[in-house]
Formats: structure tokens, sequence, C-alpha cells
């Protein structure tokens, strides 16, 4: 399910095309994300809190009912710029805690090895950092049909104030497109040579996004940026984002259980490796469309006031 990823994605696109200061792009008077975008169609809410620290424990206080309410009101507090960061849920990121040595042992078994999508609100003094929580809704509490396909309720939790992120590192965008195409070859040969014919047909679609001047065309998420930004400006993050959306959308390709018995050793060697890299890939596509035209963050972390994240897993 990658509802959770591009709904952060599409916020933080639509957030900064929104805000002024910034490569902006809608019409005054719009919604600042609108009620019918894709990445809300599954969805009964998506409402935003912030967590204040009481004797008790932390506490839950609502900041905004829809995404176009906690976008305006980050305007109105003076945020100007959105930034996405992935990271690793052992990361001392957002894990004070952790140390190198024993960081991933503080955490839960469940979120070992899971990865975090947040969403930076910048702030020269020090960010606000938000993350998703997604859980079925219960129609009762929703007040939805369940025939209406709205099955997820979503909180965006403030986990971390006064916070500045390490700098990413990205790969140039015509080099990640260059990898993309080297690797999807390789790949579409390997499933040719084992008769994967889904698998050779999805490569192939991936890649053809790469250099398509309408690459939003046919994805399950076609409006992560707003029309008025699909420019020629903006084309190479596009076809980027939706050669990693294709991806996403794709079953995992060669090396399952209908060829893993025609497989060699090596070649399950080189799709294992084959599969680390497309979605390293895909993890830096999506980064680099979801931050683009932004200033580059503070090159010296500092600390700031977390709050515990992992229960917004």
């Amino acid at each position: 399910m990658q509802g959770p990823l591009f709904q952060s994605v599409a916020l933080t696109i639509w957030g900064n095309a929104g805000f002024p200061s910034t490569v902006s792009g809608l019409a005054p008077g719009l919604p600042m994300f609108p009620a019918e975008h894709s990445t809300l169609r599954a969805c009964a809410s998506v409402r935003f809190i912030t967590l204040r620290q009481t004797p008790a424990g932390w506490e839950e206080h609502p900041c905004a009912e829809t995404p176009d309410h906690w976008l305006a009101r980050l305007h109105d507090d003076g945020i100007r710029h959105l930034r996405l960061h992935r990271v690793d849920a052992s990361d001392p990121f957002l894990n004070p805690e952790a140390s190198a040595a024993a960081g991933a042992e503080t955490l839960p078994p469940d979120l070992l090895h899971a990865e975090r999508w947040l969403i930076e609100a910048v702030r020269p003094e020090g960010s606000d950092i938000w993350q998703a929580r997604w859980h079925r809704a219960e129609p009762a509490e929703a007040g939805i049909l369940p025939s209406s396909g709205q099955i997820w309720s979503v909180t965006y939790g403030r986990i971390a104030t006064g916070f500045r992120p390490p700098p990413g590192d990205l790969i140039h965008p015509d080099r990640l497109a260059q990898a993309f195409s080297q690797t999807l070859r390789r790949c579409q040969d390997l499933a040719h040579r084992h008769d994967q014919a889904h698998a050779v047909t999805g490569f192939d679609l991936a890649l053809r996004k790469l250099t398509s001047q309408t690459p939003e065309v046919g994805l399950p998420y076609p409006d992560l940026f707003p029309a008025a930004l699909c420019t020629a400006d903006t084309l190479r993050a596009r076809q980027l984002l939706a050669c990693a959306q294709t991806l996403w959308e794709l079953s995992p390709g060669p090396g399952g259980p209908d060829c893993a018995a025609t497989m060699t050793d090596d070649e399950v060697s080189d799709w294992s490796g084959l599969r680390a890299a497309l979605r390293n890939l895909q993890n830096q596509a999506v980064l680099y469309a979801a931050n683009l035209d932004l200033p580059p963050p503070a090159t010296i972390p500092r600390p700031g006031l977390r709050r515990r994240w992992w229960p917004f897993g």
C-alpha cells in the first residue's frame, strides 16, 4: 500500500505550490489541497494533531480537520516551505536516545526495519516534523457507507518541534534517470529470460515514463503536481516520480515462485541486487520530485524537542 507515501508527497508539493514566495502556480482563492485529490480517495478522514506532554503522558490536541485547513494554518503560522524526508525507524534523526550501536534495540520489534516518510514544516529557528498514522476506519465512526471505498482514517501528528534535520544527499536528476533506465533494462532482460510477461510489460511502462511528455497519465495518483505546475520546468521531476509510482504498482517481478526454480544462483543474486537498486532509485526520485525548487536545508543539524514517533507507525 503506497497511499501513505504518495499522500505525503502530494501534501508537500501542493503546499509548496500554494505558499507565497515559492514557485506558485495556484490561482488565488482555490483550495490549497482539493478535497477530490486522488490521495484522499480511500480516506474517510484526514486530520492533523499536535502532541503535548503532561504528567499523565502525551496528549493529542486538534490542529486541523482537513489537509486544506492544515496547509492554510501552516501558512498563517509563517511556514513557507515544506520538505519531505525518508528515515529508517532506527535512524537517530528522530530517536535521540538511540546510539549508533543500540539504536534499533530501543524500538518495538515491528518497527525495527520500518521506514518513515516525514514532512518538515521549515522554520528558520527550527522546523516542525509531521508524520502520518493510517488505520482502518470504523464505518459507524466515520459515518460512511462500506461501499464508498473510504476505508482509512489518517492522522498526521506533529512529532517534533524546533528541529533541524540533517541535509539530504540526492543524485542529480539526469544521472538518476540514466541509472533508472540502465537498471530497468537489466530487470527487463532478466524477466524476459524467464518468460515473466507481466514483469516485462511493467518494466517497459516504467521506462516509457522516463521519456513521456505526460508521465502522469494512467497512474493511480495522477495529480501529485497541481495541473498549473505540469510544465516543462517540472517535466524531469514528474517523469522520475511517475517511473517510481509505476514500479510501486508493479508486482515484485522476476524471482517469484513461478520462475525461482529456473533461476541460477547468480541470477537470484543479480535480481536481489537489482531490486535493492530500484528501491533506492525510487526513494531518490520521490525525494527529488517532492522537494523540487526548495532552498537547500541547513548543513548543521541541531537538536529540538522531539515527541516519541513510533506510535504513529
